[in-house]
């Protein structure tokens, strides 16, 4: 039975196919499960994304000036860690929605990525 779920379409290159068909075929997994599961891990990330990108729609040219503006900052504060996405994402979506002005942005004080904390 076919199933109801909204499908997508994806072409991949060649050696993304061929990496993914190994550990499918090593795991004895489908590669379909294989995709779906690494999208499906994927989305916490993909979340953050699609709030700061509608967020940024709505924004004024000077207020895209100021997410650049916390992109160097955070390059330049923070560069001697590693952030990962997420921190980085959350971090500028709290710039843009105004909860924090860039020049007061400190991390460990606006990120709210679950408590989870930054490498030392």
């Amino acid at each position: 039975m076919p199933t109801k779920k909204p499908r997508i379409n994806l072409s991949v290159s060649q050696d993304l196919y061929d990496v993914i068909r190994r550990f499918a075929q090593a795991t004895n997994t489908p590669i379909t499960t294989v995709v779906m599961d690494v999208v499906e891990a994927a989305k916490p990330v993909f979340e953050v994304n699609a709030e700061l990108a509608e967020t940024a729609s709505k924004m004024k040219p000077a207020e895209k000036l100021q997410i650049a503006k916390v992109m160097d900052a955070l390059e330049y504060k923070y560069a001697d860690r590693q952030l990962s996405t997420e921190q980085v994402l959350q971090a500028m979506l709290t710039v843009a929605q105004g909860t924090v002005d860039v020049d007061q942005l400190d991390i460990e004080d606006y990120l709210k990525i679950n408590a989870e904390e930054l490498p030392a």
